[in-house]
């Protein structure tokens, strides 16, 4: 019965967060934990189960044109750099302050993701990128995400996401984008994970398989039922849900 409701959470929290680009972390970890099982194979399985479903929004994506490479890539190269160096760093500032921090720039960006009006690209959908904006814009936001999620633990999709948008890039696009950094980004959370806490197999056997009518199905939703504000107004909504955690875990702890 519990690997049943595993399955039912992953499903739900795939769906939404597939959507708005963001891994499904942040939900999973706390609430397998919370069913009873191991901390670290809780971690381990989420960010297999990010992978997964990434993968498969992404190729879902792909086929219709939402994912800007010209902008992913250079992102991805950036995260994979500055992750490390953030781990490194986070031996000598304190985490509970960044937390703190991190949380309130959240809800600055969901705030602005619900409220601030977007000005509509002069391409529309069609929204490009030049080298000299590989250079100057997608670089700087993938080595600052890399270096925050490395410094604070976290995924970077929650940082990355909001300011897409902000440089003009519509919500649908940043979202399909996000999802294929993360997919890089998970992956390579999971392997330096699993290698602490190892596996557990029926978990995976059943969550899995959720994990990817979840994407599958949210995919689905982006692509023909919801509209760029739709869209802008359900990220705010995650964002804000990501900082009320972090938020929650600052005070607690």
């Amino acid at each position: 019965m519990i690997y049943l409701l595993a399955a039912l959470v992953t499903f739900v929290a795939k769906s939404i967060m597939v959507i708005t680009g963001a891994g499904a972390a942040f939900i999973l970890i706390p609430a397998f934990y919370a069913m009873g099982f191991d901390l670290h194979q809780s971690m381990s399985t989420a960010l297999l189960l990010n992978v997964v479903a990434m993968a498969f929004a992404s190729y879902s994506y792909s086929r219709i044109g939402l994912i800007n490479y010209k902008l992913s890539f250079p992102i991805i190269i950036a995260v994979l750099i500055t992750s490390p160096i953030g781990a490194y760093c986070s031996k000598f500032v304190p985490r509970e302050t960044l937390l703190l921090l991190f949380a309130l720039f959240l809800i600055f960006a969901a705030s602005m993701m619900i409220f601030y009006k977007q000005k509509k690209n002069s391409s529309g959908e069609n929204f490009q990128i030049n080298k000299r904006q590989m250079l100057t814009i997608a670089t700087p936001i993938g080595a600052l995400a890399g270096f925050v999620a490395g410094l604070l633990g976290i995924g970077g999709g929650n940082m990355i996401i909001p300011m897409l948008i902000f440089i003009g890039v519509p919500a649908r696009f940043a979202a399909a984008t996000t999802s294929f950094i993360v997919f890089f980004s998970s992956l390579g959370g999971f392997l330096g994970r699993v290698a602490l806490g190892g596996l557990n197999i029926e978990l995976i056997s059943f969550t899995v398989i959720a994990a990817i009518l979840g994407a599958l199905f949210g995919s689905y939703l982006m692509k023909y039922k919801l509209s760029n504000k739709s869209v802008k107004v359900l990220i705010g909504i995650v964002l804000y849900m990501v900082a009320a955690k972090m938020l929650f875990d600052y005070f607690v702890h």
